[in-house]
């Protein structure tokens, strides 16, 4: 069963890749879907082959000095989250939604800073001085 998730992306990577592979790829349930990592023909990869190229590409930056260390997908995905949940505000159910996390603990537990900065604004939009 094929399980849809909404990731939102940055509006030059969504150009980047209509300019590159235009083409959507028919699933199961009949619907065409754009998928960011995909052949020619718009076949999504398995999921080892983005993984594979990310790996080459990100130890070339670093040879190169422009990287410090690798980083994973996972770490950039962390980046975003933490993002969408402490710099954009969203509702924790959004983040927890495009985490795809089934528990909104989890989400709570490893993407939102407890910002004492944040509760100290607050603060002082309540005074009555």
């Amino acid at each position: 069963m094929y399980i849809t998730r909404i990731v939102p992306l940055m509006n030059d990577l969504v150009t980047l890749k209509s300019q590159a592979n235009p083409i959507k790829w028919a699933m199961n349930d009949g619907q065409t879907y754009d998928f960011l990592f995909s052949d020619k023909q718009g076949k999504p990869y398995c999921l080892t082959t983005p993984n594979r190229w990310w790996k080459a590409y990100n130890q070339e930056l670093v040879n190169q000095g422009k990287l410090k260390t690798t980083m994973t997908f996972h770490k950039i995905r962390a980046t975003a989250l933490s993002m969408f949940a402490n710099d954009l505000n969203l509702p924790i159910e959004v983040v927890q939604k495009i985490a795809g996390h089934t528990d909104t603990q989890v989400t709570q537990r490893y993407y939102i800073k407890n910002d004492n900065s944040k509760m100290m604004a607050l603060g002082k939009q309540l005074s009555f001085a």
